[in-house]
Formats: C-alpha cells, structure tokens, sequence
C-alpha cells in the first residue's frame, strides 16, 4: 500500500512537471494539481501558500503571507506594502484584458 502510494506521488509529480514545461494546463489548474501533490507528500506550508495564490493574499496570517509574497515576488513596493494581493487567476485575467 505505501509502495502504491510513493508511486502516486511521483507520477503525479512527473505529470505536473511535464504540464508545466509543455504548458498543457492553466495556471490555476497547476495550482489545483500542485495543491493535491501537497497534500498527498504532507507539507502543509506548500498547501498554504497554494491556497493564498488561488485565493488570494489576505494577510489575516500577516507573518505567512509577509513571506509568501517575499519568495515569490508580489511586492511591487514592500516599503509601503503595496503588491499583487488577487489570487492567480485574476492576476492573469488582468494581463490578458490589458493585452487585448
């Protein structure tokens, strides 16, 4: 059974790799199946910060999402803490309405 398992983890963890890199899945479906992946290997810091970029950074655990958006570069002024709080996927609705 735990055999069966660690091979889940890691053809799901090949597939995701090979979703990213043939970008064959939007970011938050990445988001989705990186999510499962964490929770199937059991890091729960993983599965914070997943759910922050689906949902969007509310600081409610201001020391968590404070390093979050520093690893990941969602300040656009930390100074004054100004950045991209909205999750993922309206980030990338944004960006396309600008581009169109």
């Amino acid at each position: 059974m735990a055999e069966d398992l660690s091979a889940h983890k890691l053809a799901l963890a090949r597939e995701l790799l090979d979703d990213i890199e043939l970008s064959r899945l939007t970011p938050e479906t990445l988001l989705l199946k990186g999510t499962r992946l964490a929770r199937l290997t059991g890091d729960t810091e993983v599965q914070q910060w997943l759910a922050m970029e689906l949902g969007g950074y509310t600081f409610a655990d201001a020391e968590r999402s404070t390093k979050f958006a520093d690893e990941v570069g969602r300040w656009t002024n930390r100074e004054k803490k100004l950045g991209w709080w909205w999750p993922l996927a309206e980030l990338e609705a944004r960006i396309n309405a600008l581009l169109d």
